[in-house]
Order: structure tokens, then C-alpha cells, then sequence
């Protein structure tokens, strides 16, 4: 979750995708993966989500740039869902106060 990039070409309009999947080749398919588009530099994605089974590697996808691109800096967030769930509520009831 949570992806954000960065890029010193202010003009770049790449697509940057995060990839997920088998180490023999993350897939890069699908409208729900967080992905963003450049814009002065810049591209946010904190809506979208991609799951990780153990095993499994991330990557990320530009689109095309020349051979000679600007420096690109991409950072996602990884979190273990099990975290991100409530407690289960307790079986000792709250008492009322007076």
C-alpha cells in the first residue's frame, strides 16, 4: 500500500506500477495494482493494494523512458495484514458507570 515516487525529469508521464508475484516473474497485470502516473516528478497511489504470499517478491514497472533516464525513486509500503485487523472484542462486559 501506499506508493510513491519520485523522478528528477519534471517532464517525465511514465506509469509506475508495482508488480507482485512468483520470484520467476511478478505480474504486472491488473487495474487494482497500486500504480501512479508522473506529474512534475511526482505520482501518489494510497488507494490501491497488492497481497504477498510467503515466497513472493515485489518489483516495479516504468513505462518507457530512454536509454539514458532520469533517477527514479519508487518506495511501497509492506504490512502484515494480521496487524491491521481489530482485537476481537472481550467477553468481560463494561460495566455502566452510575
Amino acid at each position: 500500500r501506499n506508493l510513491y515516487v519520485r523522478d528528477s525529469n519534471t517532464t517525465d508521464s511514465s506509469t509506475i506500477t508495482v508488480c507482485a508475484g512468483s520470484a520467476g516473474g511478478p505480474d504486472c497485470t491488473g487495474s487494482t495494482l497500486p500504480h501512479c502516473t508522473l506529474v512534475n516528478g511526482r505520482c501518489t497511489d494510497t488507494s490501491s493494494r497488492v497481497m504477498l504470499a510467503a515466497g513472493e517478491v515485489f518489483s516495479f514497472k516504468s513505462t518507457a523512458q530512454g536509454a539514458n533516464g532520469p533517477a527514479l525513486a519508487a518506495s511501497v509500503e509492506l504490512v502484515d495484514p494480521a496487524l491491521c485487523t481489530l482485537p476481537p472484542p472481550t467477553s468481560t462486559p463494561t460495566p455502566l458507570l452510575p
